[in-house]
């Protein structure tokens, strides 16, 4: 892949899922990484941290973007300590259980989502909105890439829906998604999915409220 383009599609990832993501490409035998964040995770400080754990070669850059190289066969090393690294800087506490907005699973409509658009462009500054949505039941979950969960959830009146919630099969959100039986309270962002023309919504689970 181009070197110039990785750095676009990073800023692209992150503003989608809204979360930082590094895009590595192979230049020879090195790989060359370009990296953005959120306003509530520091990348330079990242970078600092792998160059003195010797997982990276080289790199720098400031909070929001940064670049680095490094070797082929540190990758697992560079995904674990990224991972465990911002699990325990951010443990999905960004959110402190703060919404925008309180709805029922019926108002996530097509409608509803053309109107959350127009409240776009969506970056670090323009989050889309969280909402509380309540009593609802899990009814199916999957793990997916032995990190992120699946599942549908349920509401009273029968209407369901998919959600995902990102690498969180490791901590307390995964694990109540998993097993919890009861009614539960969501906070979500809503996502349109767009595949083979055809457009579905999604739900990202942000936190969860017992």
């Amino acid at each position: 892949m181009n070197e110039g383009l990785i750095g676009i599609i990073a800023s692209r990832l992150k503003d989608y899922f809204n979360k930082p993501s590094i895009v590595i490409t192979k230049s020879n035998n090195i790989l060359k990484a370009s990296a953005r964040s959120t306003s509530s995770y520091n990348i330079g400080n990242l970078i600092k941290s792998l160059i003195d754990h010797k997982i990276i070669d080289n790199g720098g850059g400031h909070n929001m973007a940064a670049g680095f190289t490094m070797k082929k066969n540190n990758i697992k090393l560079l995904d674990a300590f990224i991972q465990n690294d911002y699990i325990k800087k951010n443990s999905y506490k960004v959110n402190s259980n703060k919404y925008d907005l309180e709805i029922s699973l019926s108002a996530i409509k097509n409608k509803f989502m053309n109107e959350i658009n127009k409240l776009g462009p969506f970056g670090n500054f323009n989050h889309l909105p969280f909402f509380l949505i309540r009593n609802v039941k899990i009814i199916k979950t999957q793990i997916i890439n032995k990190k992120h969960v699946s599942a549908i959830i349920k509401s009273d009146k029968g209407l369901s829906l998919k959600t995902i919630s990102f690498n969180c099969s490791n901590n307390e959100i995964g694990k109540y998604l998993l097993t919890y039986k009861k009614k539960i309270n969501i906070i979500a962002q809503i996502h349109e999915n767009n595949w083979n023309n055809k457009k579905t919504i999604q739900l990202n689970i942000r936190d969860l409220i017992l």
